[in-house]
C-alpha cells in the first residue's frame, strides 16, 4: 500500500544520511526544497518486503563515517538504528551521533511511524533526546489521510507545545493525482495568525506541479511560493528530468529564481548511473559556472549492492534500491581532483532460509494442494472475508500479489516448477510458509 508523498521526509533523508551535508549548507531555501530529488522518490509506492528471505532480514542499522584529512582516517559521525513491526514496516528510526570525547554514541533524535491495516502510514512523529532529563520528548508530527485509491491526499503537520502539553497546528499539504495515479499537484499551507481577519487561518505558502511522459516518468517539476503582494503564485524553482528506456532517472537539471531578474537560472545538474537491476550505482552533481558557461564537479556518490533483497526503512526509495545496498562512498571535488568526504556502511539481520517456516498452527490455515500444479487454495479458519496473498520465488522476486476472498483458489499455472514462499495477510495477522509448484 501507500507511503505518503512527503517532501519533508525526503529532505530529512538527505540531512540525516549527511551524504550531501556540506553541499546542502551552501544552498538557499528554495534550492533546499528541491534536494529531495537527489533520490527520485515516488513514495506512494509499496515499501513492503521485496523477498521472502527478508521475513527475518532487515536493514538494522547504518553508520556514517567522515574522512579526517588530518589523520587520513575514517572517523565515526552518526548512525541510525531501525526497528520494524511484524509486517516488516519501519516503526522507529533512532539517530545518534558519535561523541569523540566520550568515545560513545549519544542519542539525538528519533522518528516513529504508525500504520493502518492497509500498511498506509498514518502518523510520523519526531522526538528529540534530552540528556538533562534522560528522556525522549515529542517535537513534531504529521498525520496522513488517504483517498479510496490509497493515495495520500492530505498531510497535516503539528508541533508540540510544552506549556500547554498539546499539539499545535503548523502546516498542511493538499495533493492531487492524475488518472494514472501520478502526483501532479502539491500545495503547502502554513497555520498563521491573519491580522486582516484577526484570527488563525491556513495561509498559502508554496506549491509544486509535476509533469510526466506517456510512460509515467517524471519529466518536469515546477515550484512556486505564494506572493502576498501580488496575491499570486511566483515561480521559484524547476527541475527537468531525463529518463532512459528503462525509466531510470539518468539526469536532471535544477533551476532557481534569479533575484535580479524574473527568470530562472541553472544551478546544478545530477547525472545518475544504474545497473541491470535498476539500482542507482552512482551519481555526480555538477554546479553551473555561468561566467565560464561550464559545469564544475561538486560531489559524487557510489553505491555497492549484492544480489539479495531486504526490508528498507521508511526513508529509502524503492525506485533506486532494488537490491541490498551494502556500502556508500561520497567524494568531493576540490577543483583538481576527487577526494573522500564520507562513507556509509549498512548492516542487516542475518539471512537464513530455514526461518521461512510455516508460521501458523494447523487450526489457523489450510493450503491445498501442496505441491500444486494449477490452482492452490488458502483457506483461513478464522473470521476473514478477504486477505492479501504474495508469492515469491527463491530469488525473492514477487511473482503473485492478489487480494482474494477467503477459500478462493489462486492460479499458479504460469509459475515454473520449484520452491516458493508465500505471505498471507488478513489485516490482523501475517501467515508465512512454503509452497511447492510442480
Amino acid at each position: 500500500m501507500g507511503q505518503p508523498t512527503d517532501n519533508k521526509s525526503q529532505i530529512q533523508l538527505l540531512k540525516r544520511q549527511q551524504l550531501f551535508n556540506k553541499f546542502y549548507d551552501q544552498l538557499n531555501i528554495g534550492q533546499r526544497n528541491q534536494l529531495q530529488d537527489f533520490y527520485k522518490s515516488n513514495t506512494d509506492k509499496n515499501y513492503q518486503a521485496k523477498s521472502s528471505n527478508v521475513i527475518d532480514q532487515k536493514l538494522d542499522s547504518m553508520i556514517l563515517e567522515l574522512w579526517d584529512t588530518t589523520t587520513n582516517k575514517w572517523v565515526f559521525d552518526n548512525k541510525h538504528i531501525y526497528t520494524y513491526n511484524f509486517n516488516g514496516k519501519n516503526t522507529f528510526d533512532t539517530y545518534s551521533e558519535w561523541d569523540k570525547y566520550g568515545t560513545k554514541w549519544k542519542n539525538y533524535s528519533k522518528s516513529e511511524y504508525n500504520y493502518d491495516s492497509n500498511d498506509n502510514t498514518t502518523t510520523y512523529t519526531d522526538y528529540n533526546w534530552y540528556e538533562s532529563t534522560n528522556e525522549w520528548l515529542a517535537d513534531n508530527k504529521t498525520e496522513y489521510n488517504y483517498n479510496a485509491n490509497g493515495k495520500d491526499t492530505l498531510d497535516i503537520g503539528f508541533y508540540w507545545v510544552d506549556y500547554d502539553s498539546l499539539w499545535g497546528k503548523d502546516n498542511k499539504t493538499e495533493k492531487a493525482y492524475d488518472t494514472k495515479g501520478n502526483l501532479i499537484l502539491s500545495i503547502d499551507y502554513k497555520y498563521m495568525f491573519n491580522y486582516k481577519y484577526y484570527q488563525w487561518r491556513w495561509s498559502k505558502n508554496s506549491k509544486s506541479e509535476y509533469t510526466y511522459d506517456e510512460n509515467g516518468n517524471k519529466t518536469l517539476l515546477k515550484a512556486y511560493m505564494w506572493d502576498n503582494d501580488s496575491n499570486n503564485w511566483k515561480i521559484t524553482d524547476k527541475i527537468e528530468y531525463n529518463n532512459d528506456a528503462n525509466g531510470n532517472d539518468t539526469m536532471y537539471i535544477y533551476y532557481s529564481a534569479n533575484d535580479t531578474s524574473s527568470g530562472l537560472e541553472i544551478v546544478y545538474k545530477v547525472v545518475n548511473t544504474f545497473d541491470a537491476n535498476k539500482n542507482n550505482t552512482s551519481g555526480t552533481c555538477f554546479l553551473w559556472n555561468g561566467s565560464d558557461s561550464q559545469w564544475i564537479g561538486a560531489i559524487k556518490w557510489e553505491y555497492t549492492f549484492d544480489n539479495l533483497y531486504a526490508y528498507l526503512p521508511y526513508d529509502f526509495s524503492v525506485d533506486n534500491f532494488k537490491n541490498r545496498i551494502i556500502h556508500a562512498t561520497v567524494y568531493r571535488y576540490n577543483g583538481l581532483d576527487w577526494f573522500f568526504d564520507s562513507k556509509i556502511n549498512f548492516y542487516y539481520s542475518s539471512i537464513d532460509n530455514t526461518v521461512i517456516h510455516d508460521n501458523y498452527t494447523s487450526n489457523d490455515i489450510s493450503v491445498f494442494p501442496n505441491p500444486a500444479t494449477d490452482l492452490v487454495t488458502f483457506n483461513l479458519n478464522v473470521f476473514a472475508n478477504y486477505f492479501t496473498i504474495e508469492i515469491f520465488d527463491y530469488l525473492g522476486r514477487k511473482m503473485i500479489n492478489q487480494k482474494l476472498q477467503n477459500n478462493l483458489p489462486v492460479s499458479v499455472q504460469n509459475l515454473p516448477g520449484g520452491l516458493y514462499f508465500y505471505k498471507l495477510n488478513d489485516g490482523k495477522k501475517l501467515y508465512t510458509g512454503k509452497l511447492l509448484v510442480k
